[in-house]
C-alpha cells in the first residue's frame, strides 16, 4: 500500500471470501518500519462494520539460533531494568490450553534454554511482568533485543532440535480444552467498535 526507503505497509480489507469465514467487515494492516537499529512492526486493525467486531493478533517471528539450543538463554528487563520474576505457565496440549499450569522461576532475571522445556510445547505468558527479552547466545552475546510494552500474552517456542527460537507476542490467545467452540465466548478476544481502530506493536532491535 506504502513504501518508501525505512518503511513498508500490507493491507488487507475484508471480501465475500473473508466473510465467508470470519462474518466481519474488516482493513487489517502491517506496518514495517527501521527506527535506527530497531524494526518495528505496526498491527493495525479497523472495525469496517457497522457493529462491535471480535478480533485476535499475533506474531510468530522466529530466528536462527547459533548452533544448539542448549547454551542459549533468555533475559528478561522491565523499563530498562532486568528483572527476575516467578509466573505460571499455561500448558498446551494437542494445541489447546490443558487448563495445567507450572511455575517458572527466573529469579535472576535469566532463563537458560533446553529442549527439555518445550516438550510439552510452547512456554507461554499471560500479563507478562516484562516488556523487553534478549535473546542471548552461549558465549552470553546478545543476539537480539525484543520489545513489547503492551501484550495480552507472550509464547517462546522451539521444536526440539530445530535450528530455530520463536518469540510470540500475542493479542488474544488458544482455546482451553472444553471450550464451547463459539467464537464469541472465545477467550482473550479483542473487541472494536464500530469505525474504530487499534494499533499493537513489537520492535526487534539489532545488536
Amino acid at each position: 500500500m506504502e513504501q518508501d526507503e525505512s518503511s513498508v505497509l500490507l493491507g488487507l480489507k475484508w471480501n465475500e471470501q473473508t466473510m465467508a469465514v470470519y462474518p466481519f467487515a474488516f482493513h487489517f494492516q502491517v506496518r514495517y518500519r527501521f527506527d535506527e537499529r530497531v524494526l518495528w512492526v505496526d498491527y493495525i486493525t479497523e472495525n469496517l462494520g457497522n457493529a462491535e467486531m471480535l478480533y485476535s493478533v499475533g506474531g510468530h517471528p522466529g530466528f536462527a539460533l547459533r548452533g544448539a539450543l542448549e547454551g542459549h538463554s533468555l533475559a528478561f528487563s522491565q523499563a530498562g531494568e532486568r528483572v527476575g520474576f516467578s509466573a505460571e505457565r499455561r500448558l498446551i496440549e494437542g494445541g489447546y490450553y490443558s487448563g495445567k499450569t507450572a511455575m517458572v522461576e527466573v529469579s535472576t532475571g535469566v532463563l537458560a534454554l533446553s529442549d527439555a522445556l518445550f516438550e510439552s510445547d510452547a512456554i507461554v505468558f499471560n500479563d507478562p511482568v516484562f516488556d523487553a527479552v534478549t535473546l542471548l547466545d552461549s558465549q552470553g552475546d546478545a543476539m537480539l533485543d525484543f520489545y513489547c510494552w503492551e501484550w495480552d500474552a507472550v509464547g517462546f517456542w522451539t521444536k526440539p532440535g530445530a535450528p530455530f527460537f520463536c518469540i510470540e507476542p500475542w493479542w488474544g490467545w488458544a482455546d482451553e480444552v472444553g471450550s464451547t467452540g463459539q467464537f464469541t465466548e472465545k477467550a482473550g478476544l479483542h473487541k472494536l467498535a464500530a469505525g474504530a481502530e487499534e494499533t499493537v506493536s513489537y520492535g526487534i532491535g539489532l545488536p
